[in-house]
């Protein structure tokens, strides 16, 4: 007991050292003790600012699907659309799932040559998008509808003996953005003809059938940067294909509604249009974690082997696949990561020994004034 009041005794006549050795070993306990939450917070900063720096076609997940989906319901003609994707994305792996924040669908038609006099060959696709048409505001006409009209064809100019002539055609109404109807010098009011092109993968070879579309509207995107459009400028403008040379080919998008798909897939009866459908699943940055990356590394190849990450042109018809560059985006993070926990473990190590040293030394000097007392102490 006289030892304690002695050192208390001490202590209260020079405070100072004591208070020093306190809150060294109160920092000390501090820094190691928030070390690893500040790491784990940068590391999560940023893997999350890596995915949200990414462009949408690799930081999402789209599942692409080129079989018919029968039409649903009078109200809901797209129902059996989402519920094919429902299920779809109940095969992802949970840690996947997880990441998702959004999903939109879209379809798109086989590809159509347009039968009429262009600056270039010009070819169209049918789209349904839904949402698409919040975003967007018509400069002239207004939207199309799912009003379906027979126009009357023209006989060929050779008939060919024993060949069927088609006597019409059915005319699906469609909205065309300004700069497709600057490019291909049609537009509001005309009504073109239509037969598929043979050479679109997903037509799939030569097909017999002549459709046409109506010219009902012309729009303007209005944000082409909202990530609603996933980065696809298809509707907002053509795009050119090149045979070699000067010659070039003009690829349009045409909007049509939704309550439209049972008219687009049987605009030619008795085939079927062929049709793209893409589930355009958005990823949240703000949901990645670094903690488990390398389990999410391992379930997004898992999902790889589940929808095979190809073009669809070179996969087999009757599959489903998947168009992602998370993957490697994530593995090229973690080889990075791992580089620089190293350098930071390093950083991290010169502090803290220094830190480790200095208590040591204060407390070999304290002991070291305080052992006169001690043994004064033991004396008594």
């Amino acid at each position: 007991m006289s030892a304690v009041l002695v050192t208390l005794r001490r202590l209260r006549q020079d405070p100072a050292p004591a208070v020093g050795l306190g809150l060294l070993v109160l920092v000390t306990a501090v820094v190691f003790g928030l070390a690893p939450r500040i790491l784990e917070r940068v590391a999560d900063d940023s893997l999350r600012k890596v995915v949200a720096d990414a462009s949408a076609f690799n930081r999402n997940i789209a599942v692409i699907d080129e079989q018919p989906i029968r039409p649903g319901s009078t109200a809901d003609p797209l129902s059996e659309v989402a519920s094919e994707g429902d299920r779809l994305t109940a095969e992802m792996p949970r840690s996947v799932q997880a990441l998702i924040v959004d999903r939109l669908t879209v379809v798109d038609s086989g590809r159509w040559h347009i039968e009429a006099p262009t600056p270039d060959p010009a070819f169209v696709r049918f789209r349904i998008q839904p949402g698409a048409e919040s975003r967007i505001h018509y400069v002239s006409g207004h939207a199309p509808t799912a009003v379906v009209r027979t126009i009357d064809l023209p006989p060929p100019a050779t008939p060919v003996p024993g060949e069927d002539v088609q006597p019409t055609a059915r005319v699906l109404q469609v909205a065309l953005s300004v700069n497709a109807v600057q490019q291909i010098h049609h537009g509001l009011g005309e009504t073109v003809t239509l037969t598929f092109d043979s050479r679109d993968p997903l037509v799939g070879g030569p097909r017999s059938g002549i459709a046409a579309m109506e010219i009902v509207g012309v729009f303007e995107v209005d944000r082409p940067a909202d990530p609603f459009w996933y980065e696809d400028t298809a509707l907002e403008k053509v795009s050119f294909r090149s045979l070699g040379g000067d010659s070039r080919l003009i690829d349009a998008t045409a909007l049509i509604p939704a309550d439209a798909y049972e008219p687009m897939l049987g605009v030619v009866p008795p085939d079927i249009t062929p049709v793209r459908v893409t589930w355009r699943s958005f990823v949240g940055p703000e949901r990645m974690r670094a903690g488990p990356m390398n389990d999410l590394i391992r379930d997004l190849r898992r999902l790889e082997t589940t929808f095979p990450r190809s073009q669809p042109a070179t996969r087999a018809r009757d599959s489903v696949a998947m168009q992602s560059g998370l993957l490697p985006l994530i593995q090229t993070h973690a080889a990075r990561w791992t580089s620089a926990l190293a350098i930071l473990t390093v950083i991290a190590i010169g502090p803290a020994a220094v830190a480790l040293t200095a208590l040591a030394l204060i407390a070999a000097i304290v002991a070291r004034r305080r052992r006169p007392g001690l043994i004064l102490v033991r004396g008594r």
